[in-house]
């Protein structure tokens, strides 16, 4: 019994030692700051937003929560300050003005992060409006805005600005209404691939707004469902007459405005049969 009680703890080390080892350094709870390079993970939940200064940092906030954002007085969940190949990935953030602010930082991804019920927006990314573009990336991330209650208005779920060449592929927006469910500005060469926008209310904006300064923005392969057939316009902007819009399914979205595009082929448009 001994040899195996003693080959139980060998064993359990050497699983502690590989979980340790996926990561640099443990954030602690009452940690705010992330200053020197590394990978950084969260083992709890935290209440404290965290700000990234530094170069070359991974933070895998490995499914825990960043909670408690409605009654904070700091803006974002996370805000990456301008710094080059940082990643931020796996958080839950709940219920902050802001979710993820990328302020003007290169070489960074924003990755498979779950932001619900943002009280301003869900990913704000101010970049450096180069020309080249700061390389930034926003990958299979889930923007929920279900029961909303308060929230400061309109609510977006991911919004750009100044950020050239970017990069938003695969995620999916659920349950936001009101100016612009993705908002380009002054973002040019903008690509948006396989991206859902579920659960689309009517309101008085679209689910993809891009302003007259955001031209060659290519949409390509993404979905939009609105609740309603009526007063939900798909894509819309004096950017759209500047898009390359190809093989989105647009559903209820009345008008999609896809025929506006500059280059379109392959798009599919459809309409409930009103209910009775």
């Amino acid at each position: 019994m001994r040899i195996v009680s003693r080959a139980g703890f060998a064993l359990a080390a050497v699983f502690a030692s590989a979980s340790a080892a996926a990561c640099d350094f443990v954030l602690q709870p009452d940690q705010r700051d992330i200053y020197a390079p590394g990978k950084y993970c969260l083992f709890a939940d935290r209440d404290l937003p965290i700000e990234i200064r530094s170069d070359d940092v991974e933070l895998d906030c490995r499914g825990r929560l960043l909670g408690n954002g409605a009654g904070s007085s700091w803006d974002a969940a996370v805000t990456i300050a301008p710094r080059r190949g940082v990643t931020v990935r796996n958080c839950r953030i709940e219920q902050w003005p802001r979710g993820v602010y990328v302020d003007r930082a290169s070489d960074t991804q924003i990755v498979n992060n779950t932001v619900l019920r943002p009280q301003s927006v869900g990913v704000l990314v101010q970049g450096n409006d180069l020309a080249e573009g700061d390389g930034v990336r926003l990958i299979g991330n889930r923007i929920a805005n279900y029961g909303n209650q308060g929230a400061m208005q309109p609510v977006t779920a991911i919004r750009l600005q100044g950020a050239n060449r970017l990069e938003a592929v695969n995620n999916v927006v659920a349950g936001f209404g009101g100016e612009g469910v993705v908002h380009v500005e002054h973002s040019a060469d903008v690509r948006l691939t396989g991206n859902q926008v579920l659960d689309f209310e009517s309101g008085v904006g679209s689910a993809f707004y891009l302003d007259r300064y955001s031209p060659r923005t290519r949409l390509v392969h993404n979905t939009v469902t609105a609740l309603r057939p009526y007063n939900v316009r798909g894509i819309e902007g004096d950017g759209v007459r500047d898009a390359t819009c190809i093989e989105n399914v647009f559903v209820n979205t009345t008008p999609s405005n896809l025929e506006q595009c500059a280059s379109k082929r392959n798009n599919i448009e459809q309409l409930s049969p009103s209910v009775p």
